[in-house]
């Protein structure tokens, strides 16, 4: 799954979906023993909360390569799109999967062109914005990213940063209108187009994730 914690999957829901968490049987079968004793519902006590800590500490200790694996997964799926408009109109607004498709290819359609006009803003017009407030924008979306780093990911939680991301894709495009053959420098530039094959690939993978986990189990 492209959002997990550093031990486990975040904590599944012991009676069903709460918050787009799944029932722990919808597990593999060793993720379900693994993960049972540390289900306590919706009000653990004190010491549960302390073996539950106790325990992630312990397999962050014991397994560092599959702890950072996971963390790069959940800086994945923090920067997938997000679906939860889309969603509504299959599972509240009951209007069939082709409605859905539809509501995808604008939510979607629609953040994939934001962010890749921030990267033109990025790698060809940062110099529009004073030195000081670009590494303030540029921080504040990295500090906002790192408690969902740490803890539980997903496309639906950047939703906050967009607005700062329209920052540098309102640049990006002013710098289209103003330079004569921008297209030649785009066409052009490795910066440009490896972030943008990084980026979709990050889709692709969180669009198949979304279906199966969806659609599979």
């Amino acid at each position: 799954m492209p959002a997990q914690r550093p031990a486990r999957a975040s904590s599944p829901s012991p009676t069903g979906r709460v918050h787009g968490q799944h029932p722990i049987d919808e597990f593999p079968a060793e993720v379900t023993r693994y993960m049972r004793p540390f289900v306590y519902g919706n009000d653990p006590t004190r010491a549960q909360r302390a073996a539950d800590r106790d325990e992630v500490v312990r397999f962050v200790e014991h397994h560092p390569a599959v702890t950072a694996l996971r963390t790069v997964n959940r800086v994945r799926a923090f920067w997938g799109f997000d679906y939860t408009v889309s969603n509504l109109f299959r599972t509240d607004w009951h209007k069939g999967a082709k409605a859905e498709g539809v509501g995808l290819i604008f939510e979607a359609g629609g953040y994939f062109v934001l962010a890749v006009l921030a990267m033109i803003g990025l790698i060809f017009a940062r110099n529009r914005l004073r030195p000081g407030a670009l590494k303030l924008l540029l921080w504040t979306i990295v500090l906002f990213m790192l408690p969902y780093v740490f803890v539980y990911s997903g496309g639906r939680w950047h939703y906050p940063v967009l607005g700062l991301l329209a920052i540098f894709a309102g640049i990006g495009t002013a710098w289209m209108l103003e330079t004569p053959g921008w297209w030649q420098k785009l066409r052009t530039s490795p910066a440009f187009w490896i972030s943008v094959a990084i980026f979709a690939l990050i889709q692709i993978e969180y669009a198949y994730y979304l279906f199966v986990w969806n659609y599979s189990v």
